[in-house]
């Protein structure tokens, strides 16, 4: 009696391990990689801020006779409400088409159409009068926590080859923050 009982228990215990497995079947195993990351809450653009509209003014072109003249500057302000106490500063990327003449200018829109001004680009500069070249970054902007912020850059026509022509002297540019 002794013998028969150590052979049942053997055999339960070896089965044991499978008894809640008997319909499963594995078919090899894939590892998900999972990440993300944590960033500061941004700021927000005021609505008067978006989609503006800056006129640059119109001007005779036979007063454009030299090259690298820059034509009277515009101010383009950004405000920026609800920043977070951790943010401390944006980079702001400028963005748009080069011009063919000098590329660290924003070219105007539709260069090949007739009534396209030939001979003309938009200079950029920061609130200091640092250059920044089209898709080039700005300095690093302070922010402060609240509604009291504002991105001040300067846009002027500046004259890239003779002659100027008349007509339309449009562009967009694109500005993408991102905070530190």
């Amino acid at each position: 009696m002794k013998y028969k009982w150590n052979i049942g228990f053997i055999i339960l215990s070896s089965l044991f391990p499978y008894a809640g497995y008997a319909n499963v079947v594995y078919n090899g195993s894939t590892p998900i990689n999972i990440s993300g990351t944590i960033l500061p809450s941004s700021c927000t653009i005021a609505k008067k801020s978006q989609a503006q509209n800056i006129n640059l003014g119109s001007y005779a072109n036979n007063t454009l006779t030299t090259v690298g003249k820059i034509l009277t500057t515009k101010t383009l302000s950004i405000s920026l409400t609800g920043c977070n106490e951790g943010i401390i500063g944006t980079i702001v990327t400028l963005s748009g088409e080069p011009d063919l003449d000098d590329p660290t200018l924003l070219a105007l829109s539709n260069p090949d159409a007739d009534n396209t001004v030939k001979g003309l680009a938009i200079q950029i500069r920061d609130k200091d009068d640092n250059i920044i070249p089209i898709n080039g970054q700005s300095l690093q902007q302070k922010l402060v926590a609240g509604d009291s912020n504002i991105l001040t850059f300067k846009l002027a026509y500046k004259v890239t080859k003779l002659p100027v022509t008349v007509g339309d002297a449009n562009s967009v540019l694109f500005l993408d923050l991102a905070y530190q």
